[in-house]
């Protein structure tokens, strides 16, 4: 039978930020929601785009497992960073650094992504939905292959039922159609045999 995945915990994630927030002093509140939109993003969105960020550079890997008696891949994310042996500290500093600033410079490049609406503002549910849609297509070119490229069998692959499949493949071509028309490369096709053609 297959399996749903369900979607990114976003309303108890913002909850929980919103109660954190209401801890704060005044002074503190108003430093918070300043640093807030300076980054032009929550920090739920800031954690979503900065975990594409990372295995975009490298510094973790995105994995898939296959599981023998229902045919699905499992996701599992590692760290690609393996400073070298006996390394000094300045030097594993130094690693650590570039790693940071790496993964920094990756996140604002792909912030006008995250940005759905174009309001210039990342919201907690649009970074929990540019994340998923990457992955999501990250995931289906993988399972193009090694299984049967069509969307029956990467829908299955993939744990999602068929309307909701067609739903995340629109939306991943839509979002990589968005980053060709900003010069971010990167974005996997999904070459499935027998789809309808990409949405215009």
């Amino acid at each position: 039978m297959n399996k749903t995945r369900s979607p990114l915990p976003v309303m108890a994630v913002g909850a929980l930020a919103l109660a954190a927030c209401c801890h704060r002093s005044t002074p503190e509140l108003a430093d918070y929601m300043e640093k807030i939109r300076a980054t032009g993003m929550s920090e739920g969105a800031e954690t979503s785009v900065r975990a594409v960020a990372s295995i975009r550079v490298g510094q973790t890997l995105l994995m898939f497992n296959k599981e023998a008696e229902t045919g699905q891949y499992d996701r599992e994310y590692r760290s690609g960073a393996c400073p070298l042996p006996g390394a000094t500290r300045e030097q594993l500093e130094a690693w650590r650094k570039r790693l940071l600033e790496g993964t920094q410079k990756e996140l604002e490049r792909l912030k006008p992504l995250a940005d759905f609406d174009r309001s210039g503002f990342i919201t907690t549910e649009e970074g929990a939905r540019f994340r998923s849609l990457y992955e999501f297509g990250v995931e289906a070119a993988y399972i193009c292959q090694h299984e049967p490229c069509t969307p029956a069998s990467v829908s299955h692959a993939l744990g999602i039922v068929m309307p909701a499949f067609s739903d995340h493949l629109g939306s991943y071509q839509d979002l990589r159609r968005r980053a060709t028309e900003l010069h971010i490369a990167g974005f996997v096709p999904v070459p499935l045999v027998g789809a309808k053609e990409e949405r215009q």
